[in-house]
């Protein structure tokens, strides 16, 4: 059975081999006479052939469910690249932008760096 009230929230977690980031997958329904909420605890991989029919979605989240695991994974730091956002037009002119203003900073420094007679590094 496919679920389509399921929730989506991901925290970042902070480790001594580098961030993380850890996803609860939960039931948007309460059962408040228990006090409780259904939790997913484990996924399995299942191996398919090339070319066989599509399984069914491990989860299937909402309209709502989407737009709160995307928020959560804002909250958490996590960015889109640029390049998932932007046409190939869009990441020429996006380089040619970043190395302008990367040539513009080099030429303030410069500028300061003389003001203030100081070597640059």
């Amino acid at each position: 059975m496919i679920e389509t009230n399921m929730e989506a929230v991901v925290e970042r977690h902070m480790g001594f081999m580098g961030d993380a980031y850890q996803m609860y997958l939960f039931r948007n329904s309460l059962n408040l006479a228990l006090n409780k909420i259904h939790v997913v605890q484990d996924i399995t991989m299942t191996e398919v052939e090339i070319g066989q029919v599509r399984p069914a979605p491990s989860i299937m989240l909402s309209q709502n469910g989407a737009v709160r695991l995307m928020d959560s994974l804002w909250a958490a730091g996590v960015r889109p690249s640029a390049s998932t956002l932007m046409s190939s037009d869009e990441k020429q002119t996006y380089n040619m932008l970043v190395s302008a203003k990367d040539a513009h900073i080099s030429d303030l420094r410069a500028i300061v760096m003389n003001r203030l007679a100081l070597e640059m590094p």
